[in-house]
This record gives C-alpha cells, structure tokens and sequence, in this order.
C-alpha cells in the first residue's frame, strides 16, 4: 500500500512540473511578443512609417555556439507567430513592418491584454 503512495505522488508531481512548465512557457512567449512588438514600435518599423529588416530590428537568432551558452531566446519564436498571424507584414524587399490594428485585434482574440 505505502508502494501505491509513493508512486501516485511522483505522478503528481511528474504531472505538477509539465504544468509548471507550460505556465513558465507561456509567459516567456507572452514577454518575447511584447519585447518584439516595442522594438517595431522604437523603430518606427510600423507599416504607416516604414519597414526594417531583421537585422535592422535585432531580431537574428544568434549563432548556434552562442545559444549553447544562453538561455533559449523566444523572440524569434514570437516574431514567428506575429508572421503567421499577420500583425507583422513582409514588404517586397523583405522588409518587415507591424500591423498596429491588425495586433490590437490580434492581442484581443488571444487575451494578451
């Protein structure tokens, strides 16, 4: 019986830890699209004021030897899913620029406010 106890406690806490996990995820994405969004906003990458490269925005990943040495950046991840969900266009000359209305209604559909 004490066998059974022990195993549903690591469970438990195998299980609280994945959860754990998740939370720590979500809001490290939710801090890389607010860190992505103010840097179009500084640079006035927005679509009514022109666009910018990545470079130009510091949004590179870097190198693969120096990740190995950081924590994992999640801004190119969010950048990511600013793309895919259209707040953030690419121009002809692969310029990037920030759909501001386009955000806002992106912000409220996911609950970023």
């Amino acid at each position: 019986m004490e066998n059974l106890v022990d195993m549903f406690s690591v469970f438990m806490l195998l299980i609280l830890a994945f959860l754990a996990a998740l939370r720590i995820q979500a809001f490290m994405m939710k801090r890389a699209i607010s860190q992505v969004i103010e840097r179009f906003r500084e640079r006035n990458s927005l679509c009514s004021q022109g666009s910018k490269t990545a470079d130009q925005l510091g949004l590179q990943p870097p190198p693969f030897f120096e990740r190995l040495f950081r924590l994992r950046d999640y801004k190119p991840y969010a950048l990511q899913m600013l793309i895919w969900t259209g707040a953030v266009r690419f121009t002809d000359d692969h310029r990037m620029c920030l759909m501001e209305r386009r955000f806002q209604k992106v912000q409220q559909d996911f609950g970023m406010q």
